[in-house]
Parts: structure tokens; sequence; C-alpha cells
């Protein structure tokens, strides 16, 4: 911060420390707008909280996530809370060292509990939706599973289910319902279906997240050995590539990148440079995938 932007975020201190905290939003808002500081951002979170912007106080967790549930799990837990995102938030308790995380869970299922009682038209309502979601297009597919988050825990299993076996849902929303089951370290047999169209049963409690998976942390190696230091740009690129790779592949990711070096270069090649000439046969099988993949993705987009 300059001198100026100094001034300010002091004055957004003092406003906060009389309560004064419309002020203190408005203050940071625009510093959160100018600088890049965690300061700003954590002084930021408390004070949308407390002025109860609680919507507004969620998306400033989702656009600074590691850092907040790093720094400030007690704010996070608290937002999380008041914005009735249980899943997301049994997740969070379930894989980070959460201070009182029994008084947590309990809270969790104290909430869920007036939430169902409160809601129950409202909930109906969502599950309907949620389980139905196959109709729909991709982007408001993403929408229904955002708002599915807000559902009580063994609601939100129910409409899950259902949809992993449903082929009109879009394979990465698919995959993420899969991913979000073995976080909540759900131990029942489930079954799904890839995308190859064909349906499997796992376990999602033994399924290893998707960006734990050693084919996936290998490739980032790769990428990261290759581009990091010469090209940041294209680093980047190949980087969010290989990530998406991994989120439609999910949980099969290690039977398929069996060459994590070939998939990097066809990636390259896929992204970058298509006329780029690679005298390897091993790169036509992965062509074909990362084809599939692209229709994939570009169902989101519709």
């Amino acid at each position: 911060m300059n001198d100026n932007q100094k001034i300010r975020f002091r004055r957004a201190q003092n406003n906060f420390k009389k309560h004064a905290y419309q002020k203190s939003c408005q203050e940071l808002l625009a510093l959160y707008d100018e600088v890049d500081d965690d300061q700003v951002v954590d002084l930021l979170g408390h004070s949308l909280f407390n002025e109860k912007k609680y919507v507004e106080s969620y998306r400033l967790v989702e656009d600074n996530f590691n850092y907040l549930v790093e720094n400030d799990i007690e704010l996070v837990v608290n937002i999380y809370l008041k914005n009735r995102k249980f899943i997301p938030l049994r997740i969070i308790v379930d894989t980070i060292n959460v201070p009182n995380k029994k008084d947590v869970e309990q809270e969790i299922e104290s909430l869920e509990k007036i939430n169902n009682a409160q809601q129950v038209e409202s909930n109906r309502a969502n599950l309907k939706h949620f389980m139905h979601m196959g109709g729909e297009s991709g982007i408001t597919q993403r929408d229904i599973m955002e708002k599915a988050e807000e559902l009580p825990y063994n609601q939100y299993l129910k409409g899950a289910q259902f949809n992993l076996v449903d082929p009109d849902v879009n394979p990465i929303w698919r995959n993420q319902l899969l991913n979000n089951l073995a976080k909540l370290k759900f131990n029942q047999p489930v079954k799904f279906v890839w995308m190859d169209g064909k349906t499997y049963t796992v376990t999602p409690e033994q399924l290893v997240d998707e960006l734990d998976s050693p084919a996936y942390q290998e490739m980032q190696k790769i990428i990261n050995n290759r581009y990091g230091q010469e090209d940041p740009i294209r680093f980047q690129q190949i980087s969010q590539a290989a990530e998406y790779d991994a989120q439609v592949l999910y949980p099969f990711i290690d039977k398929t990148i069996q060459d994590p070096e070939v998939w990097v270069t066809a990636i390259h090649r896929h992204i970058i440079n298509p006329n780029m000439v690679v005298d390897n046969n091993k790169l036509g099988p992965v062509d074909r995938w990362l084809e599939k993949i692209d229709k994939i993705m570009n169902l989101l987009l519709k």
C-alpha cells in the first residue's frame, strides 16, 4: 500500500473498532479493488460479516479461500454458517484442522435441523431442482449445484447419488459430486456414470482427491520444470489445462494418464501449437482423450 492507502486502511481499522462497520466496509471495498493485501482481505471479511452482509462476505471467502482458511478459519466457519453452506463447511471441517471441531460439527447439525424444520418448502423445491438438473444447461447446472450446498446432509446425499447416474448431468458436475462425497468421507458404495458413458461402482471414502492423484502431481512437476522459469504465461495455461483434465478424468486419473510426460506434450500441442510435429506414437490416444475433454468443457458454456 502507498501512503494514502495506508491512511485509509488505518481509518477503516478505527471505524471497525468503533463498530462503524458500514464505513469500514466502504473504505475497505475501495482498497480491495486497488491493492492485493491480506490485511485488507481479512478486515474486509470481518467488516462485511459484522455489517450482516453475509452473501458478500461469502463471495470474499470464495475469492480468497486458501488465505482465509489458513489464517482466519473461525471467520470462514461463521460466514458459512450464516449462509447455510452446510455441505462445503462439513468438507472444510473434515479436511482441515478446525479449532473446536466437535462444537462446530454440533452447530452444523443443530442449524441443519432448524433449517429443515423452518424451510420445508424451500428445501423441497431445492432438492427437486437438484434432482432434475440434468435437463438444464451446463451453466444452470452449476447454479443448482451451488444452491444444493444449502441442503441438509441427508437430502444432499439423496440428490447427489441420483445425479451421479444421470447421463444428462455434465461429467464435470458428476465428478464434483463424487469428489464431494469422498471429502465427506461417505463410506457406502455408489454408482456413477463416468465420462465414457459407462456405469461404475466405487466407495467415495476410498477415492484419492483429484489434485492428490500421483499422475496429476507428476504432470505439474513436469510443467513446472518445462515452463515455470522460462515462460510464466505458458506455465499458467498448461497447468490450468492439466487441472481441468484431472477434473474430467476423476476418479480414474491414474488409470488414464499412464505417461504424464507424453500427456503434457499433448496438452502443449493441443492448446499452444497444434501444428507442432512430434515423433511419438503415444500422442494419438492422448489427443483423443483431450478432444473428449474439450467437448465436455464446451458443454459447460451452453
